[in-house]
């Protein structure tokens, strides 16, 4: 969702209490059209994107995740 909604702002905030809630590892796995950095990232154990998809703070996007996080969403 985008930061200017309210569903913006409870997603960063989700993800803001994830990110602290232990040490995160971030493993580059590709670069986008614009040259940044694209990363999966853990918390412990727990996908980060996943977890965000399980609590509805995002969706599994297939075109950029080729359907990594459809099972997420069940």
């Amino acid at each position: 969702p985008e930061i200017s909604t309210q569903a913006g702002v409870d997603a960063k905030d989700y993800l803001s209490y994830l990110l602290s809630s232990g040490e995160v590892l971030c493993l580059p796995v590709d670069t986008d059209k614009y040259g940044r950095t694209v990363a999966q990232c853990w918390v412990g154990e727990a996908d980060v994107a996943c977890e965000m998809v399980k609590a509805g703070h995002a969706v599994d996007w297939p075109y950029f995740s080729y359907g990594h996080y459809k099972e997420c969403e069940e």
